[in-house]
């Protein structure tokens, strides 16, 4: 009978491990959720950057598109003029060629870093989100496993006790 009781009170000490490792299998399964929300929030943030970058582009194709309309007005202009503003029209065209050549190498340069900047920002994230999802996958199978172990450590000790419910019994 003590030992009965013995048995009974480790089989609940060992229902109420096994009811904890579930607890924290659900709270693990919880935390991996999270983080799969937290991924699908850093793809819409790449999204959005890579929008923004489009929009940055289209803004830098269009002032470069403008400064060609410009250009070719004040081409214009010049050979509408007399002789002696010619060389102060060509000397402003220049100038404003060099500004369109100064800001189209200004805006490639910008494009460029914006896209290094996003790709190493987006493999950092895939980097950070791959190694919690393989933590989390590794928690996982060691609860899985401790589970499994509270398991067969409770399958003995009901044996064993059966086994010696049965000796008893023939005594």
């Amino acid at each position: 009978s003590c030992r009965t009781k013995s048995l009974r009170s480790e089989r609940e000490a060992l229902e109420t491990s096994l009811f904890e490792v579930q607890q924290q299998l659900v709270q693990l399964e919880s935390g991996r959720e999270q983080l799969e929300t937290e991924i699908q929030s850093l793809r819409l943030r790449c999204e959005t950057t890579t929008a923004e970058l489009r929009r940055v582009r289209a803004d830098g194709e269009n002032a470069l598109a403008q400064s060609e309309r410009e250009r070719e007005a004040l081409s214009q202009a010049l050979s509408t003029t007399q002789q002696e503003s010619q060389q102060a029209l060509r000397t402003a065209i220049t100038d404003h060629q060099e500004e369109a050549e100064r800001l189209t190498a200004e805006n490639e340069a910008l494009r460029h870093s914006l896209e290094s900047e996003q790709e190493a920002a987006l493999r950092r994230v895939r980097q950070e989100a791959e190694e919690q999802f393989l933590r989390a996958e590794r928690d996982r199978e060691d609860l899985r496993d401790e589970v499994r172990s509270l398991q067969h450590d409770r399958d003995q000790s009901l044996l064993q006790a059966e086994t010696e419910k049965q000796q008893v019994s023939h005594i």
